[in-house]
């Protein structure tokens, strides 16, 4: 059995960086006046008394108090099928999931991996569906084969499949994603 996954990430990496900094910088001032004002240590732990404080000290940037939230939603955990009915199947996820096979031969700018391709259609309770390397959207995508290949029709319940099989996610699969989708 070969095991790979999909870390889901939710927001724009640009803001929460900036978000970020903004905090790791109140946090730098709270640091270094912490003792000296008898605040406390960390700045979700200030009154909105010492958040002012805390601004005057420095009103160079705008302070941030809380910590931004992680973009980091959830690891999605695939167990694949190794049966010889499923081999190019498998291979294709598997590789699409590690990035091993490079570049796309159809759109060379563009990685043979997930990793950054959107999710770019949810219905809430039902499905999530991304994938699409080349363009993001749906409407385009690659396999290590060089475009599409011919499903493998060995299929069963719980089974994850591309979107234009006839063979999609049964309600196994889609129980378990519907936390995710609530």
């Amino acid at each position: 059995m070969t095991t790979v996954y999909l870390d889901i990430y939710i927001g724009d990496e640009q803001d929460h960086a900036r978000t970020q900094a903004a905090y790791d910088a109140t946090s730098a001032v709270l640091t270094k006046n912490a003792a000296i004002y008898g605040l406390p240590s960390t700045p979700p732990e200030l009154t909105e008394e010492q958040q002012d404080i805390l601004k005057e000290l420095d009103s160079s940037f705008q302070m941030r108090f809380d910590s931004p939230s992680p973009l980091l939603a959830g690891r999605l955990v695939f167990a694949l099928d190794t049966s010889p009915g499923l081999a190019k199947t498998t291979a294709n996820f598997a590789a699409l999931c590690t990035g091993e096979r490079g570049a796309c031969k159809n759109a060379p700018n563009k990685k043979l991996h997930y990793l950054g391709c959107p999710i770019h259609r949810i219905v809430k309770g039902f499905i999530a569906q991304g994938g699409d390397i080349t363009r993001g959207d749906g409407s385009g995508g690659e396999s290590i084969y060089g475009g599409k290949f011919n499903d493998e029709k060995e299929a069963s319940n719980g089974r994850c499949a591309a979107a234009h099989s006839p063979w999609r996610t049964r309600a196994r699969t889609r129980t378990r994603l519907s936390s995710l989708l609530s």
